[in-house]
């Protein structure tokens, strides 16, 4: 919806879209609400296991990162990964 809205997703690292998408953009609209505890100081959105989310773009589709209980961002290949990858 934000990329309708503005023509293009939200730029910067992960803290940067995220305060985009909860308000900080030119309009101050909010495309997801979420609780005190759903972000660290920085403004990072955060995974069950209190590890920010990563997110990044490939071509034209948002993908989001979590490092997993491990709570460390893995290689895919590496054995025991258990990072969760989602679009």
């Amino acid at each position: 919806q934000y990329k309708v809205r503005f023509g293009a997703y939200p730029i910067g690292d992960s803290a940067s879209v995220f305060r985009a998408l909860t308000g900080d953009n030119r309009d101050k609209t909010i495309f997801v609400e979420l609780g005190p505890k759903s972000t660290n100081i920085k403004g990072e959105l955060l995974d069950p296991w209190g590890t920010p989310y990563m997110i990044y773009f490939s071509r034209d589709l948002p993908l989001i990162r979590s490092a997993g209980k491990n709570k460390i961002f893995d290689a895919k290949r590496d054995k025991g990964c258990d990072d969760v990858f989602g679009g």
